[in-house]
């Protein structure tokens, strides 16, 4: 008796007429591999863009940082006469605690008491501003000092970011 289904005995060995060409198998490597490709390019530049993200806001948040300590401190001198250095890199008076502070920039760093709190700072100045807004000079006292100007900007792998700040002083009129 002959066998009824598509399938047909020789030798022992069942065997299968239907299949895939080498044709077709070789159309199926070819679009696996550029789906593959495909993914794998999406998934390196995901990469890469998180570890930039993620490099950007490390910069940011130490900027943030550094700019709220300098705020934190200018807020707190005492009063006017309490200033003694005002310059484009130094910042000393006494605060309301009748405690020194001086705040230093140096080798890209931002000092407070010669303990640094921020690093990476490629460009850092002072600015000093009287109280009707006129830029303060070495040549007038430092009594005059209303408000501070911080600009600076932060490096870090392979990220800059600068920031502006202005600091009104307080009990300073």
């Amino acid at each position: 008796m002959k066998p009824t289904n598509k399938y047909k005995f020789k030798n022992k060995v069942w065997s299968n007429e239907s299949g895939f060409t080498l044709m077709e198998l070789l159309t199926y490597i070819s679009v696996a591999g550029f789906v593959f490709m495909g993914v794998y390019y999406v998934f390196v530049k995901s990469t890469d863009i998180y570890v930039g993200v993620l490099r950007s806001s490390t910069t940011i948040q130490n900027a943030h940082a550094a700019s709220q300590m300098l705020e934190r401190e200018a807020k707190n001198v005492r009063n006017n006469a309490s200033i003694t250095i005002a310059t484009a890199t130094q910042f000393k008076f006494t605060n309301v605690s009748n405690t020194v502070v001086d705040i230093v920039y140096t080798n890209q760093q931002l000092q407070k008491n010669t303990v640094a709190f921020a690093s990476g700072i490629s460009s850092f100045s002072f600015s000093y501003y009287k109280w009707d807004g006129t830029l303060w000079t070495t040549a007038s006292p430092a009594s005059q000092i209303a408000k501070i100007r911080v600009v600076f900007t932060m490096t870090s792998q392979g990220y800059s970011f600068s920031k502006d700040l202005y600091i009104l002083l307080r009990n300073m009129r």
